[in-house]
């Protein structure tokens, strides 16, 4: 939009001067006329023009653009920032490695977490839950239930109390953290995976590591962008 203007404008010292050699030619209509014939007046429009419509064709493919201008500085960008969730990932995550820290199993585990967040509608609720789906575990009865907002949520099963959630939700409720748990901690940190404890009467039962999913495309604009040797590139976690 701005090079349209910019480029209109370009125009307007020669249609001042075209219209002074008129004038001087011609007279005073005809100069007239060649002030007002609006030479690259068609380019102030036509610009923003185009960049509608180059935003209604990123926007059938899926690609937001907020500000027209953006389009126009896209030949001075020499970074890429990703913001890694929902965008080199897929929203929903997988269950990796269940780390069992007391006396129940990987399949008690994840049973218990599973039957914790049957009904939840998050993300990372459905990935438990289709984990112990596909490994066909029996998901237990409730016999309460209490969801923490930020936290986790509170189970009985059997006469056992379940919390799954956060490690600041096993704090919070009094369960004290190995360290085991501190070293499983720092290593998800920096492989870029989250963590969903699960307690089991007052005491860590193990933790669940939920491993994002990459989406089937994002290899090869990895690797597109990789090509522009000028190109700087990160993801944020």
């Amino acid at each position: 939009m701005a090079r349209g203007r910019k480029m209109a404008d370009g125009f307007l010292p020669v249609e001042i001067g075209m219209s002074a050699t008129t004038l001087a030619v011609l007279g005073p209509t005809s100069a007239l006329a060649v002030m007002w014939s609006g030479l690259g007046a068609n380019m102030a429009i036509l610009g923003p023009l185009s960049v509608l419509n180059y935003l209604q064709i990123l926007s059938r493919h899926g690609i937001l653009v907020k500000d027209g201008r953006v389009l126009e500085s896209l030949r001075q960008v020499d970074t890429v920032v990703f913001d890694k969730t929902g965008t080199l990932t897929l929203e929903q995550p997988t269950v990796g490695k269940i780390h069992c820290l007391g006396d129940s199993d990987e399949n008690t585990l994840l049973g218990y977490a599973a039957a914790a967040e049957y009904r939840q509608p998050h993300p990372i609720a459905k990935a438990i839950v289709d984990k112990a789906a596909c490994k066909n575990l029996e998901r237990p009865n409730l016999d309460e239930a209490s969801y923490e907002v930020g936290y986790g949520i509170k189970v009985t099963i059997d006469g056992q109390r379940i919390l799954v959630g956060s490690g600041r939700f096993m704090s919070r409720e009094g369960i004290e953290l190995p360290e085991v748990a501190v070293d499983i901690q720092a290593q998800a940190e920096e492989e870029g995976f989250s963590l969903i404890y699960v307690g089991i009467n007052q005491q860590l039962g193990g933790i669940l590591e939920m491993h994002p999913c990459i989406r089937p495309e994002a290899a090869e604009i990895i690797q597109h962008l990789k090509r522009h040797e000028t190109l700087h590139y990160f993801w944020r976690p």
